[in-house]
This record gives structure tokens, C-alpha cells and sequence, in this order.
């Protein structure tokens, strides 16, 4: 803190007045002029009484030259006004006749307060370089203070000026301060100090600090945007964080004119881009992290250039073995030129890069070379901006081309030409290095020179191939062009011309197939060999010699030659077929080689006769002879689904030439059939002459029985099976309440026609019985029918619905209206009766013409669900309308015996026991129990879902009767009670416990068991133990700690007495209501009452807080009590026993007692040597058993027990052990 210098002229002024000359002048009057009040331009003073008038003088000086005031007084004090701010001033005074000398003082009027606190901008006033050297340059208004007013400056960065704060004095603003954090804000204040240290005014203000400068800068630079990045401040901590950024770019180096910015509030933000950029521009920024007021500490000038224009349409022109030509739409401006870039590793920068540069604008394209053959290469171009940087395109690559491939110059000739195929020798390109070697080759060929637009064929061969390639299956006799191809990569080729050859003459056909033969005409199939044409032949002879008819095609990719006429019917031909190379044919005979014409057509075919399944068709018979007049194989009738006879379906043959008539049989019903009849060669052949289509009559409907949906009060439904029918089967439906709809009488007659299997009719009178015929008709609309169907009748009116009446424990009378039917006994109804809704099973029916039915034998208290049905005149019903359900009466309970009426007996309570007689199985029971026959008063009661309930909470060793009476499920009526005779309650347990085996003998309670376990061998001899609960016990101390008595307890007692040789385990319940107010349940203990000591001695237990019962063992049988064992707040009064101890003695353990709850307790031998430890529980107590932590029984001896309690000192106690 820097210090005012003006306290020394203060001091100076003091001094002044004390060692001013005393000369001159007798004596004065000491007045004693004291300064009384001051204000920032008037002083006042007073002084003690002397001789009127008074004369005073005011300076800014000690020898008072010049005055600044000066007057006389009547009275002893003066004020005087119009002085300078924060100014010391010498005052004296003298009475009349008196002297200066010795009456003087000093005052300084008050400085003016400061006001209008302001902070300087920019980076020279307000900067922060790290999180911890942040700068503020902050002033205020004097308001007319001299310039050595001194000012006390306070600042801190909590939210008030209670906590940490620092100090600065200082003479004049603006003042500098540094050290601060960055991007915190700081509350400011000022207030001015006389030259006496009065301070004036406070004045206060905040600002934030900047943020710290931003750290690792670095610039992404595209065409028209740009993106700056940093490492981001967005930590915890606030001096190194940030309220955001931004970002600030111009072409001016400083900031003027157009001025591009953007700005976040994200800190965890780490980059900015700006677009909207020119192109190939020059461009200065600076970015800064933003404090809490927004300002952002904007760092030092970069600079970047802008890439150039981009380059559009850039693609690959041409590629060679060892260069390659890309090109690009040309720029008109944006670009100081182009540059073209290729390289083997996609520019990774493993390999060199080759390039090529041109500063032309107007150039479209560049070239490389220098390439490597066969690899892959990476192509980019860049425009260039002024700053010599690249705006790249995106990179294609592509494959130069392999070194040319030739023939093999040691193997003579190098093409080797046969029938269908020839060969190639040639010399292999190196399999390595890469630039050396190809991917595969390549043998093409033509049958005209290449480039000519003639078809070329190729044959491939690897790399490792050997040095031959060639091609099968060529055209014999025939001429090609070859050329021999390497390929790269991509498999682009590199081609290199060898010529022509020929290839040999060729063979005949290897097979001919004889396709068809016909009455004048026959076909041959083979496979195309590429000849000039083909020839098939016709003979009587196998030799030949005589070709009857013959035929020539000059398709030279036929696969058929066919002879269209000229051949007898019913006749036995040979073929043989050959193709045509340059007018030369070798033949090649048929297979098979010969075969018969097909004989005459049929014809005067008809049908003759349509059935269900089949169809007869007659025609006129051929003649016996001449040959080719007659049929030597017969005739053949055949059917088919399909026009085209796709398939034969059905067929029928003759064998005699004289037969006329013939069926096909089997067939469906209304299904249209293709028939065709054919004449019969001797190997079967046959020649057709097809009918006109038509379909098989219809088969007769078959009547469905009726369904219960099938009638409504309007409409009847109809239903017939269609036996085979198809769907499209037409059926008329004749309907009318008359028995013969041909003599109706005065009944209308009603048809309809459907191709449905179905019909319903309409508007139909209610439970009317009406007739039916159904008739079905084929595709021609030839009838089949009608035929009767079952009468039925329409269905008769719901019931209306109905209340029950005469409700009684068995029985019930069900009513209903007849609704729109006529009123009874018109009509007759069914009415169910069940106990299930949905009237599965226990169902009660009834049928009657009157509108009720009663039902009996019905479940007492049961919950029945009613329906009736109104039948129509053929005994079918109607929908049913759900009824009223009525409830039956409950009956009473069915009495157990007494040994089955009460069980589960219990000191406070037990379980009453009965069963439903007749009631429904879930009825509800009431039951009571009184201590009185005549149940007055009543004791306890309740209601049971089911067939017991438990009494609890009664009054142990007392009589009891019990009743039960049934409830009706709706609560609105109650059963007579029934008696189930009385039985009391448990006053103890007694039981034998037998010498040497384990026993329990328990006595149980509602809350619990009380119990007392009786391990093997624990006992002397036999004894019989007795238990009884206990609410009385004697008033008596605890012989160790404080023990609360809750009057809960039991008494055990046995006989004969025998000795207890080992522990007995005690369980005591408890209700929490029985507790003293405020128990902890952790504390409790059972106390055992010692008779000879008239003392309450605790005993090792453990409180069961979660079955709320507390367990303890005991080597004596007597009185024992739940108590609450309150813990001691020292270890003062410990109480230790037995001890000395005996381990083998009935005591089984130490107990110690009256300690602090969480004590710790441990056990050392005299050497030191810990033995055991342990703490003690919420009832202050704990329990050694003699063993050590391993749990051996420890030797005789003296033991020291140092007792640890959770606060304060412990204390050392001995203890003996005797075995």
C-alpha cells in the first residue's frame, strides 16, 4: 500500500505551532481555542472565556502571513465559511487587550467526496496476459479537491466488502492496478481522506477483468471463410474460463472500414469461422476469450490469405504408359494460375509428388509425364491465390497403361490356326516390378480389320500364363484379325497388331435332332456351327438315292431347317441335315433317321353328349386304304383346362379304323373342357382337328343345416355345400310359406339368383316358418333342380326384461316380458339359471309359455346370474336378454365339533373354526366372542373371508363362547347365528423335558412365543418345566448398572429340582406398547430375579428389534423381566462377575455391565499380549466366554481388562481366571 506524504505537512503544521516565539508580549489569557466542527469549506472553533471583544485570524500558513480570514467576536466561538476543500488551516484568538500568544490551533476542513467512478478503456488500460496478471485502469471526480487529496481505494472479488478485500491509498486518479484474476468481477469504492484522515463519501462500482489471452492460436483458410481455433476456457475454475468469444477479421491491417466478426457465449467452444470472405484477399484478425461484461482480450494481428477460386469440371483427358492429361473450366479472375500435382500415394507424402505449373489463366489443362507404367496414380490442381497457396479440387486418380506386349520371336510360326480354334505365342511382360509388369492379357479378334465397327472377341490370360493365349470354338474356313493386348490396373489396354490367319475346314454336324414331322412337312433342330447355311434332306431309302423333297436356309446361326411340303401323309420318310461352308456339305443323318407323316384329319367331329362328368364326341370314319388315306394307329379323344392343351387332362383311344364315337370321363362339374380328336400314325403320332369349348352340367345343391345366425325376426339365411361346382356356379333360391311353391295358393313366391353358396333374404314376417328350393346352373345356364331344402322360421322378439321375485335361501322366482312377442301363451321362452356369468356349468334350465319360472335347489348366498330366450316355431332362440341377478339368502354356518371348532390355543387368543353349510364358497362370516353365554357383554369380534378366524388380544386362562353368522354378499341381510361353544385360553406350558435330549417348551401368544430351549445334557436329570407370563414382579435393584423393569416377564419353574449343567436359552416377546415411554428396543436385557440377594441380575441377551423379542441365557430357573439396561456415562462403576472366574462353573461366562454403549473392551495377559476385544451394545453390556480371538480357551491367571469408552478416559480393571 502506497502512503500519502501529506501527514508529514500535518505534522510540519503541529510543530509550526509549537515552536512558534513566545516573545514579544506579556503574558496572555490562555482561551484555549479548540477546533468544533468542520465541513468541506467552513471550520469552526470555539475557545474559553476572556475579555470581550475577541480578535481571531485564520491561515494557510503557521506564521499566519498571508491571512486567509480574520475578525472580531463577541461571543467565544465563530465559524468561518468560503475555504478550500481538504486545506490545513492555523487559527488563533486573543481577548481585548490580550495576545495571540499561546491561543492557537489547527483544523482542516473536509475534502470533498468523490463521484462518477469510471474505468479507461483499451488494451493499454484494461489488458490480462494470464489468469493471474489481469490490469484496470480506474478514476473518479475530485470535485474540487486539491490534487493532494489523498484517496482510499478498496476492491475485492467476493459480492461485498465484508469479506477479503484489498486497499490502496493513492493522490490522484486514474490509478493502475494489476496482480488482478482474470474474467472476475471486482467490486470497487472510493472515498477521500483530509489531511486528518476524515474520510468523505464512499462512492462504489464493479467491473469484470478481462478474460486471459487465448492460447494457441491457429487459422483454417478456405475460399471465402476462414475458422480460427484455440484451446477453449471453460475449466471450473473462473480466472481460467471465459464467457465466450470473439472473433474479428478486415482486410485492413487496422480494423477500418468493413470489419467481419463472430462471437459465441459457449466456453467450451474451441474455434469461430467467419464467412462471406473474398476471394484471393489478403485478411488481418485477432480473437479474444469474453469476460462477464462481454469485452473480449483480444490478441496480436495475424494475418492469412484467402484461397483462390475454386476449380470447377475437373476430370482426366488422357492417360499413357507414362503420362497423363487432366483439365478444368478456366477462371477469369480469383487465381494468379494452376498448378497440376500427381501422385503414387495419394499425396500421404511417402512418395514424391510430379507437377506442372502455368501462371495463363486462359490454360484449361496441363500434362505430366515421368510416370510410372501400370500404377496407380493421384491427380489434384490447385489455383493458385497470391500468396502462392493451392486451392485444391478433389483428387482422381487413375492407372497409367502397361508396356506393349509382342509376339514370341523364338516360336515359328507364332499363331497356330485348326478347325474351331487357334493359338498365340508371345514374349510376357516381367511379373515385377510393377512398372514392368501387367495385370493380364488380352488376344482379340475380327473378321474385319479393327477400327472397321465389325464385332471383336477377346481371350484373356493371367499374367503367369506362359506365353500362349488363343481361342476355341471358331468358325472353320473363316478369316480374323488379331491383335495382342497387355492391361494395367484398371484393365485399360495396350494394343499391339499381329496380323490375320484362316482357320481349317470344318466337320459335319455332331448331332441332328428330328423336331417334328407332320402330314407334308418335317423340321430338324442341331446346334449352329456358324456355316454359310444349312440343307435337310428327304428320301424313301436310307441310301438316298431318290431325295423326295429337300430344303435350304443360308442363316448361318439357324439352329432348324424345315422341309414345309411335298411329303405323303401315313408315309415312312428318311432325313439327314448338313451345314454349308463355301458351298461344300457333309451330311449327318437324323435322330432318329426316319419317321411316318402324320394320316388325315378327322372330320364330321361333334359333341354328342354333356354330363355331370363327362362328355361324348362322334365323327366319320375314315377309309381302310389308300395308304395315305387311312389311319394306321386309330383315334384319339383327348380334354383340357387349357385352350393350348398344355396339359391332356383326360383322353380316350380307339385302335379300329372303322370306330366313330368316343367319351372322355372323370371330368368336373360346370368346368369347360378343350377337346380335340386325333388320326393315329403307327408310332402314335397324331394329326387333331380341335372342337369348340364347353362345360359340364352343374352338380346339385346340397343343403347346410341352419345356423343359430342364420335367422333374425326379418331374414332368414340360406346355405348349401357346392359339391365340385367351381365358384362361378350360378344357383336360384325360391322361397314361400307355402309347402309347394308350384300350387302357392294365395302365398307369394319369391326367387333369387346368386353365385354364392348362400342366400338371405329379407322383410320377412317374425317367427313365421318359411320353404325353400334351390337350383344350380352351368356355364351354358342348363338347370340342375330345384331341390327342397329344410323349412324354417324366422326368429321370434327378444324378451323384455324382468325383476326376480320370491328370493329365498334355495330358491328364486325369475320374471320377464313377452317384449313384441304376443302375449302368452303364444310363445314359448327358455330361461337359464347359473353361478357363472357366462353359464359354463351349474346351470339351471327351464321351458314354459308363461313369462316366469321358479327354480329351488339353489346355493344359499350366492350371486346368480339369469338369462331367458324367446324359441321360434322350429324350437330356435333368440339372442338372450340378460336378466336381473338375484341374490339368494345366506343361510347359517355349519358348526364344527368342539375339538375342530377352536385350535391354534393361545395365551391371549385362538382360532375359531367352521364350515359353509350351504352358503356360497367365499361368504362372508361374522363372529363373536364373549366371556358370557348370552354374549352380553361381547368381547371381541370381526368378519372372516373364509372358514376360520383368529381372536387375539383376549384375556389368558378365561372362558370364551363363540358364535358365527353368515353375511349376504351385498351386506343387506345376516343368517341366524349358529352356537359354536366355548373353550378358554392358555395359562402356562408344562412339559417334560427328558435327561439328555434336546427340549423346547413353548408357550405361544399372538405377538409371540414365550420360550425356554433346553439343549442335551443341559439338565441334571428329568424334569418337568412350567411356564407362566408374569406381570407382577418384586421392586428391586439391579446388582449392576441401572435397570428400568417394563412389567414383562415370565416365571419358570421345575420339578423335581434338578442341576443346571449348561445354558438355557430364554425367549420373552414383548408388545412396543408395553415399554416404558422412550425404550430403546436396543437396550433391552432379561434380568433374572436373585431371591437370596433380592436383586435383579442381568443376563447375557440380545434384543430382537425386528420379532420384537428379547433372547437370554440363564443357569437358573426363576422370575425373569424385560428390562431396559441403561448404559453409564464413565466407567467408574464397571461391574465385573463372577470373578474370579471359573469357566467350568454353571456360570458359562464374564458379564460386564453398567459401561458406556460403544465401549471398548479389551483383555490382555499381564505380559501384555492382547487376548480378546470387543465393544459393548446399547445396553452398556458385553459378555467374554474365556477364549482367545482364536478361539482357545485361555489359561488360569490374572487378566488386566482395559475399558475404552467413546469419550473420555478408560481404566484398567483385573480379572481371574480358575480352571
Amino acid at each position: 500500500m502506497s502512503l500519502s506524504p501529506r501527514p508529514s505537512r500535518l505534522l510540519a503544521g503541529a510543530l509550526a505551532l509549537c515552536l512558534a516565539p513566545a516573545f514579544a508580549a506579556p503574558a496572555a489569557a490562555q482561551l484555549n481555542p479548540v477546533p468544533s466542527g468542520w465541513t468541506e469549506t467552513s471550520l469552526s472553533f470555539n475557545w474559553g472565556a476572556g475579555l470581550t471583544p475577541y480578535s481571531w485570524e485564520l491561515s494557510e500558513e503557521a506564521d499566519f502571513s498571508p491571512l486567509t480570514a480574520s475578525d472580531t467576536s463577541l461571543v467565544s466561538n465563530v465559524t468561518v465559511p468560503g475555504l478550500t476543500r481538504d486545506t490545513l488551516y492555523y487559527f488563533r484568538v486573543k481577548s481585548f487587550g490580550g495576545s495571540y500568544t499561546g491561543n492557537n490551533t489547527m483544523s482542516v476542513t473536509l475534502a470533498a467526496a468523490p463521484s462518477g467512478i469510471y474505468f479507461q478503456a483499451g488494451e493499454n488500460f484494461f489488458h490480462a496476459e494470464s489468469s493471474v496478471t489481469a490490469h484496470v485502469n480506474i478514476g473518479w471526480e475530485t470535485n474540487g479537491n486539491p490534487d493532494e487529496t489523498e484517496y482510499i481505494l478498496e476492491y475485492t472479488s467476493h459480492t461485498n466488502f465484508t469479506s477479503y478485500k484489498y486497499e490502496i491509498s493513492v493522490i490522484y486518479p486514474p490509478v493502475s492496478l494489476g496482480g488482478l484474476l482474470a474474467n472476475t468481477t471486482y467490486q470497487f469504492r472510493v472515498k477521500a481522506s483530509n489531511l486528518a484522515d476524515v474520510e468523505t463519501g464512499t462512492v462504489q462500482t464493479s467491473t469484470s477483468t478481462l478474460a486471459a489471452k487465448l492460447e494457441d492460436l491457429a487459422y483454417s483458410v478456405y475460399r471465402t471463410s476462414a475458422t480460427v481455433s484455440w484451446t477453449p476456457m471453460s475449466g471450473a475454475i473462473r480466472e481460467r474460463s471465459s464467457e465466450g468469444y470473439l472473433l474479428l477479421m478486415s482486410s485492413s491491417p487496422i480494423f477500418e472500414g468493413v470489419v467481419h466478426s463472430s462471437a459465441t457465449s459457449q466456453p467450451a467452444l474451441g474455434s469461430l469461422t467467419i464467412e462471406g470472405l473474398l476471394t484471393n484477399t489478403t485478411y488481418y484478425y485477432k480473437a479474444g476469450a469474453r469476460n462477464w461484461n462481454g469485452v473480449a482480450n483480444l490478441s496480436d494481428v495475424d494475418t492469412f490469405t484467402t484461397q483462390a477460386s475454386p476449380l470447377t469440371g475437373f476430370a482426366l483427358v488422357s492417360r499413357h504408359i507414362s503420362s497423363a492429361t487432366l483439365s478444368w473450366d478456366t477462371l477469369a479472375s480469383g487465381a494468379a494460375g494452376y498448378e497440376l500435382q500427381a501422385s503414387s500415394d495419394s499425396f500421404a507424402g511417402a512418395a514424391a509428388t510430379v507437377s506442372s505449373r502455368t501462371y495463363a489463366l486462359s490454360a484449361n489443362s496441363l500434362a505430366v509425364s515421368g510416370l510410372e507404367p501400370n500404377t496407380t496414380w493421384y491427380f489434384r490442381a490447385g489455383s493458385l491465390n497470391s500468396n502462392g497457396g493451392l486451392n485444391y479440387t478433389s483428387v482422381v486418380s487413375t492407372i497409367t497403361r502397361a508396356n506393349p506386349v509382342y509376339t514370341n520371336s523364338q516360336v515359328s510360326p507364332p499363331v497356330v490356326p485348326d478347325k474351331t480354334s487357334l493359338r498365340v505365342y508371345f514374349s510376357p511382360l516381367p511379373l515385377s516390378p510393377q512398372g514392368s509388369a501387367c495385370e493380364g492379357y488380352l488376344l482379340q479378334r475380327s473378321t474385319r480389320t479393327f477400327g472397321s465397327g465389325s464385332v471383336i472377341v477377346s481371350s484373356a490370360a493371367e499374367p503367369s500364363s506362359g506365353g500362349v493365349i488363343g481361342f476355341d470354338g471358331l468358325r472353320p474356313s473363316t478369316t480374323y484379325y488379331l491383335r495382342l493386348v497387355s492391361l494395367n490396373w484398371d484393365d485399360s489396354p495396350t494394343y499391339t497388331d499381329i496380323g490375320y490367319t484362316a482357320t481349317l475346314q470344318a466337320d459335319a454336324l455332331p448331332l441332328v435332332t428330328l423336331y417334328g414331322v407332320w402330314s407334308t412337312s418335317a423340321t430338324v433342330t442341331f446346334d449352329a456351327v456358324g456355316a454359310d447355311g444349312y440343307v435337310l434332306q428327304a428320301a424313301a431309302h436310307p441310301s438316298f438315292t431318290t431325295i423326295e423333297a429337300e430344303s435350304f436356309t443360308s442363316n448361318g446361326a439357324a439352329t432348324s431347317v424345315t422341309i414345309g411340303s411335298g411329303l405323303d401323309p401315313n408315309t415312312l420318310y428318311y432325313f439327314r441335315a448338313g451345314p454349308v461352308f463355301s458351298g461344300t456339305t457333309v451330311y449327318t443323318l437324323s435322330t432318329p433317321d426316319y419317321d411316318y407323316t402324320l394320316p388325315p384329319r378327322p372330320s364330321g367331329v361333334s359333341h354328342s353328349g354333356v354330363f355331370y362328368s363327362s362328355i361324348s364326341v362322334t365323327w366319320t370314319a375314315l377309309p381302310a386304304d389308300p395308304q395315305e388315306q387311312t389311319a394306321d394307329g386309330g383315334y384319339l379323344l383327348e380334354a383340357s383346362l387349357s385352350p393350348t392343351f398344355a396339359s391332356v387332362d383326360f383322353s380316350s383311344a380307339a385302335s379300329a379304323i372303322t370306330a366313330s364315337a368316343l367319351a372322355v370321363t372323370g371330368l368336373a362339374p360346370n368346368t369347360s373342357y378343350y377337346l380335340r380328336l386325333g388320326t393315329l400314325a403307327l408310332d402314335g403320332g397324331a394329326n387333331y382337328t380341335f372342337l369348340t369349348s364347353t362345360p359340364t352340367r352343374a352338380m346339385p345343391p346340397v343343403h347346410v343345416p341352419y345356423a343359430a345366425t342364420d335367422m333374425t325376426t326379418a331374414t332368414i339365411r340360406v346355405t348349401w355345400t357346392a359339391g365340385a361346382n367351381p365358384p362361378d356356379t350360378r344357383y336360384r333360391v325360391i322361397s314361400t310359406t307355402a309347402e309347394d311353391w308350384e300350387n302357392p295358393g294365395t302365398a307369394p313366391v319369391a326367387s333369387s339368383d346368386t353365385y354364392n353358396t348362400y342366400l338371405s333374404t329379407a322383410g320377412l314376417t317374425p317367427n313365421t316358418t318359411y320353404h325353400f328350393w334351390v337350383a344350380s346352373y352351368n356355364r351354358r345356364g342348363i338347370a340342375e333342380g330345384p331341390y327342397a331344402f329344410s323349412p324354417m322360421a324366422t326368429l321370434a322378439f327378444v324378451p323384455a326384461s324382468g325383476a326376480p321375485s320370491g328370493v329365498g335361501q334355495s330358491s328364486v322366482t325369475i320374471n320377464w316380458g313377452n317384449g313384441d312377442n304376443p302375449a302368452p301363451p303364444s310363445t314359448e321362452y327358455t330361461v337359464d339359471i347359473s353361478t357363472h356369468s357366462d353359464f359354463s356349468s351349474a346351470v339351471h334350465s327351464s321351458t314354459t309359455r308363461n313369462t316366469h319360472a321358479w327354480f329351488d335347489g339353489l346355493i344359499s348366498n350366492a350371486s346368480y346370474y339369469s338369462r331367458v330366450s324367446a324359441l321360434n316355431h322350429t324350437g330356435v332362440g333368440t339372442d338372450y336378454r340378460d336378466l336381473a341377478d338375484p341374490l339368494t339368502l345366506p343361510a347359517t354356518a355349519q358348526v364344527l365339533p368342539k375339538p375342530e371348532a377352536f385350535s391354534g390355543m393361545r395365551l391371549d387368543g385362538f382360532t375359531l373354526n367352521w364350515l359353509h353349510g350351504n352358503n356360497q364358497a367365499d361368504t362372508v362370516y361374522a363372529v363373536e366372542v364373549s366371556t358370557e353365554d348370552d354374549f352380553d357383554p361381547m368381547y371381541s369380534s370381526g368378519t372372516a373371508n373364509g372358514l376360520s378366524f383368529d381372536f387375539n388380544g383376549l384375556l389368558a386362562d378365561t372362558t370364551y363362547f363363540a358364535r358365527i353368522r353368515a353375511i349376504s354378499r351385498n351386506g343387506s341381510a345376516l343368517s341366524a347365528f349358529s352356537d359354536s361353544g366355548s373353550t378358554c385360553t392358555l395359562a402356562g406350558q408344562s412339559l417334560t423335558a427328558p435327561y439328555g435330549e434336546d427340549m423346547v417348551v413353548s408357550l405361544p401368544t399372538s405377538y409371540g412365543d414365550y420360550s425356554v430351549t433346553v439343549p442335551a445334557g443341559a439338565l441334571g436329570g428329568s424334569t418337568r418345566i412350567t411356564i407362566k407370563p408374569e406381570t407382577v414382579f418384586p421392586s428391586a435393584p439391579g446388582n449392576a448398572g441401572t435397570l428400568i423393569p417394563t412389567g414383562v416377564g415370565m416365571e419358570v419353574t421345575h420339578f423335581p429340582p434338578v442341576v443346571v449343567l449348561n445354558a438355557l436359552t430364554l425367549a420373552v416377546p414383548y408388545l412396543e406398547n408395553s415399554l416404558p415411554a422412550g425404550a430403546d428396543e436396543r437396550s433391552l436385557i432379561l434380568a433374572l430375579y436373585d431371591t437370596s440377594s433380592a436383586r435383579w441380575v442381568p443376563l447375557p441377551s440380545v434384543p430382537d428389534t425386528a420379532a420384537n423379542v428379547v433372547r437370554a441365557q440363564t443357569w437358573h430357573l426363576s422370575t425373569f423381566q424385560i428390562m431396559v439396561s441403561q448404559p453409564a456415562a464413565g466407567v467408574a462403576g464397571v461391574k465385573i462377575y463372577p470373578n474370579p472366574f471359573r469357566p467350568s462353573s454353571v456360570a458359562g461366562a464374564v458379564r460386564f455391565a453398567n459401561l458406556p454403549y460403544d465401549a471398548a473392551v479389551r483383555i490382555y495377559t499381564v505380559l501384555g499380549e492382547l487376548v480378546r476385544e470387543f465393544k459393548t451394545g446399547h445396553d452398556g453390556t458385553g459378555t467374554w466366554d474365556g477364549k482367545n480371538e482364536k478361539g482357545a480357551e485361555v489359561a488360569s491367571g490374572v487378566y488386566l481388562v482395559f475399558i475404552e469408552p467413546p469419550a473420555g478416559k478408560g481404566k484398567v480393571f483385573k480379572l481371574a481366571v480358575e480352571r
